[in-house]
């Protein structure tokens, strides 16, 4: 099955590996205002061939359309146990937890990552529909008392069951 390549939408932002999904022929949507791959060519296999290879082997995935926010300094630790859901306080420094993102008054807004960088310095991850609800004026809008910045860094994340091995090779080399 081939795929056509797919138009660009023209508002839609752009990670930096955007070119790179378009010289693969990726079907390309629109997620959060972002151009993004949803599907590559395969010799007939598809989304569940696609699916299968990563829950079963590995895959590598483009994760720049997310939020990225940093709290640092000696506040940090109150302002995220403040506005997400788990006890981030158990962190050790290194690790991350799944949580979510809750207005002041405790609505849910989305899950998020929480990631302790050091014992006075976290980082957000937030999905690309809240990233333009949450990052212009994030602290201010969350009272939070201290100062929260969007950083805006490239990333991918490799998943599954043997992410660690197939790290491992690429390292070795």
């Amino acid at each position: 099955m081939t795929l056509p390549i797919s138009p660009e939408t023209p508002a839609a932002k752009k990670t930096v590996l955007n070119a790179v999904h378009r010289a693969l022929r990726a079907k390309m949507v629109d997620f959060g205002g972002w151009d993004m791959p949803v599907e590559y060519p395969t010799n007939g296999g598809g989304l569940i061939a696609e699916h299968m290879a990563v829950r079963t082997g590995v895959g590598l995935f483009d994760v720049s359309h997310m939020g990225q926010i940093r709290f640092s300094g000696s506040g940090a630790l109150d302002a995220i146990q403040r506005i997400t859901m788990n006890d981030a306080g158990r962190l050790a420094d290194g690790q991350i937890q799944y949580s979510s993102l809750l207005t002041p008054s405790g609505t849910y807004v989305d899950d998020i990552l929480v990631h302790r960088l050091g014992a006075e310095e976290y980082l957000l991850v937030v999905m690309p529909g809240p990233r333009r609800r949450t990052t212009p004026g994030f602290a201010n809008r969350w009272a939070l008392g201290h100062s929260a910045r969007s950083t805006t860094t490239p990333a991918i994340t490799l998943r599954w069951p043997y992410r660690g091995r197939a790290l491992w090779k690429l390292c070795k080399s």
